[in-house]
C-alpha cells in the first residue's frame, strides 16, 4: 500500500464520486478506479458501493476510512516532525519544585535526539512565560490549577494520577486522641489557594472522620507545605512520592476521593512537532 497515494481514497469516500475525486487529485479517473480497485484487492474487502450516479462506502469502507484518517495523520505528523528545520529541543516548566515524572525519563530514553529543557518557577512565572511563548509547556499537579491560568487555548493532558494520603508527624500523632481529634484542632496545610477544593477537603474528611477542620494555611511550593507538617504545625494531603526523605511524617490512606492528577499544560497557539511527539508519546503510556 503506497501510502502517499491515500488521498485518492479520501477525496473518492468524501465527494462519493470517482470521476470528482479523480479531478481533486489531478489525475484521470481510469486511474482513481484502477487504483480504488486495486487497493480493495490489496486488501481483500469491497470498500465502495458503486452506482450510476457515483459510489459510497460499504461498512468495511467506513473502517477503513476512520482507521486510516489517523494512520495518516500520524504518518504526516512524523513526516513533519523528520523534516522540520525546528530545533529539537521542548522546554517544559515545572510548578515550583522536583516531581517524580516517570514520563520524562521514558521519552528521553525512546527520543534521544530530543532535548528536553526543564525551568522551575513559580506558577504566575511559568504561566506567563507560556503565553509569551518562551516555553512550550507546563506540568501541574491539577490541584493547584485555578481557572485564572487557563484560557480557551490551553489543553492539559494527564501525567499521571496517585492518591493524596493524609499525612502528619509523629508528634502530632502522639499529641491527639484520634484522627478526628486532630483534624478539629489543626488546619489543613495545602499548596492550592482554591477554596472549592479546601470544601472538597472538609467534606471527604468529616465523612470519614465525623469532624472537620477550620483553618487553612496555604504555601506556595511543596517542601514548605512539608516542612510545617514535620514541625507540627497542621496536617496535608501528599501523594507518597513526593514525600521528602528524611522527614519524621506518617501518612495513611483516607479514600481514592483525594486523586492527585499530575498534569501537562500547553497553549494550541504554540504547539511544536516535537511536543506533538511528546503528547503523542505520553497517551500511549496512559
Amino acid at each position: 500500500m503506497d501510502i502517499n497515494k491515500l488521498d485518492y481514497f479520501f477525496a473518492a469516500a468524501e465527494l462519493n464520486n470517482f470521476t470528482q475525486a479523480a479531478d481533486k487529485c489531478n489525475i484521470a479517473q481510469t486511474t482513481m478506479s484502477k487504483y480504488i480497485v486495486s487497493l480493495e484487492e490489496e486488501i481483500g474487502l469491497q470498500l465502495f458501493h458503486r452506482t450510476n450516479k457515483g459510489c459510497s462506502l460499504t461498512v468495511q469502507g467506513e473502517l477503513f476510512y476512520t482507521g486510516m484518517k489517523k494512520v495518516y495523520a500520524e504518518y504526516s505528523d512524523v513526516i513533519r516532525l523528520i523534516q522540520s528545520d525546528e530545533k529539537a529541543e521542548i522546554k517544559i516548566g515545572v510548578d515550583g519544585e522536583f516531581f517524580k515524572i516517570q514520563s520524562l525519563k521514558e521519552f528521553e530514553d525512546a527520543h534521544r535526539s530530543i532535548t528536553l529543557s526543564l525551568t522551575f518557577a513559580s506558577r504566575d512565572r511559568l504561566f506567563e512565560d507560556l503565553r509569551k511563548h518562551r516555553i512550550h509547556a507546563v506540568i501541574i499537579p491539577d490541584v493547584v490549577m485555578s481557572d485564572e491560568f487557563l484560557d480557551e487555548s490551553t489543553v492539559c493532558v494527564d501525567l499521571r494520577s496517585e492518591e493524596g494520603l493524609l499525612t502528619y508527624s509523629t508528634s502530632t500523632k502522639e499529641r491527639f486522641a484520634s484522627i478526628g481529634e486532630m483534624i478539629e484542632a489543626m488546619p489543613l496545610i495545602t499548596k492550592s489557594a482554591d477554596p472549592s477544593y479546601h470544601e472538597y477537603c472538609r467534606k471527604v474528611l468529616f465523612k470519614h472522620y465525623g469532624t472537620e477542620f477550620k483553618d487553612v494555611q496555604v504555601v506556595d511550593t511543596g517542601p514548605r507545605q512539608q516542612l510545617l507538617v514535620s514541625l507540627s504545625q497542621g496536617f496535608a494531603i501528599i501523594p507518597e512520592s513526593e514525600l521528602a526523605s528524611g522527614m519524621d511524617l506518617q501518612q495513611e490512606s483516607v479514600s481514592d476521593e483525594f486523586m492527585e492528577t499530575l498534569q501537562l499544560v500547553y497553549s494550541r497557539k504554540f504547539v511544536s512537532s516535537y511536543l506533538k511527539e511528546f503528547i503523542r508519546f505520553i497517551k500511549t503510556q496512559i
